[in-house]
């Protein structure tokens, strides 16, 4: 494989695909009004006949490159593989789903609105696998908190299939957290552009975010399905009722042991990210991820600001309330 340089290079894992979503994204990035750019498709070891019917795509258009890792790695280490790959061969690096499609202008938009800063994303329309229109914004039922660091490190509000980075800021993300600690790469991305302030958000739609059953990390699994989206809206009314009776509340919740264990996550997250960056005072303010007790009393003032601010509390904002309580109450 020949990297070429392109203003744009965008990265596409591909793992068991389906075949005409596929071959939509694609030529939903051949249409692009802004046309300097170079894609690479990264088969994560499908099989060896499962990704034939790209062919003919690839063979017409130039800018378009197959490459095959030598194993499954899943879209996280396939991602920080490939950004490995492409450092110095662009200006600016963006990531694809497999199962989206981008509107013509997308690339036009984040290349011309990126500035000085490191990161920049914008909005979707949230679609069904069959193009009904679900929701108008990707932020039409989550907070878009990508200026408050504090926010940010709790819950990921940048999307990762909806973003564009310098490529020259590729070398403060690597290498990446180990993938123990559960972090999402676009989450770890934005998290890097924050800490270096060079985060922002482009308040346009780009891209149709397709929800289907395949989806990887989809928007419905980002709001812990209807009935989990729900029992977190009655807790947010019963906050701005009556504070204090959230934490009896919450132990009459079932909790996963993958959300008990969010709290030791989130303190694991956070010893990589002071150690990457010791001097910075912005990370330095949430130390408090170091001690439960301290941790919990900075969230019930989280909770606080919500309520002040007439916002909806994110529903993971409340499992991690809740994993730590249960924390604490094992520990004594």
């Amino acid at each position: 494989m020949k990297l070429l340089f392109s203003e744009v290079i965008i990265l596409l894992p591909v793992f068991k695909p389906d075949k005409d979503r596929l071959i939509q994204q694609v030529k939903s990035i051949v249409k692009q009004s802004y046309q300097d750019w170079q894609l690479l498709l990264i088969d994560d070891h499908n099989s060896q006949d499962q990704l034939q019917f790209l062919r003919p795509i690839i063979d017409e258009d130039q800018r378009i490159m197959l490459i095959k890792n030598p194993e499954h790695l899943g879209q996280y280490q396939s991602i920080e593989r490939l950004l490995k790959m492409v450092k110095g061969y662009s200006s600016f690096v963006s990531f694809s789903d497999q199962d989206d499609e981008w509107y013509e202008n997308k690339l036009q938009v984040l290349t011309d609105n990126i500035g000085k800063n490191s990161f920049i994303y914008a909005d979707s329309h949230i679609e069904d696998a069959v193009g009904n229109r679900l929701y108008h914004s990707f932020y039409q039922e989550r907070s878009n908190h990508y200026h408050d660091l504090e926010s940010l490190f709790l819950v990921n509000t940048a999307q990762g299939a909806n973003c564009l980075f310098k490529n020259s800021f590729i070398d403060q993300l690597l290498p990446f957290p180990p993938d123990s600690q559960n972090l999402m790469y676009d989450h770890y991305i934005a998290l890097c552009a924050a800490l270096e302030n060079g985060l922002t958000f482009i308040n346009q739609v780009t891209m149709k975010y397709i929800q289907h059953d395949a989806n990887s990390i989809g928007y419905q699994e980002m709001k812990k399905s209807n009935f989990q989206m729900a029992k977190a809206q009655l807790m947010y009314h019963k906050i701005k009722m009556n504070f204090n009776k959230i934490f009896g509340d919450l132990f009459n919740l079932e909790i996963s042991k993958n959300e008990y264990k969010l709290y030791e996550n989130k303190k694991e997250q956070y010893q990589f990210f002071i150690n990457a960056y010791p001097n910075n005072e912005k990370l330095q303010r949430l130390n408090y991820y170091l001690d439960p007790l301290a941790c919990i009393k900075q969230l019930k003032i989280l909770i606080r600001k919500n309520q002040s601010n007439n916002t909806r509390l994110n529903y993971a904002e409340l499992i991690i309330i809740k994993a730590l309580l249960l924390n604490i109450k094992d520990i004594k």
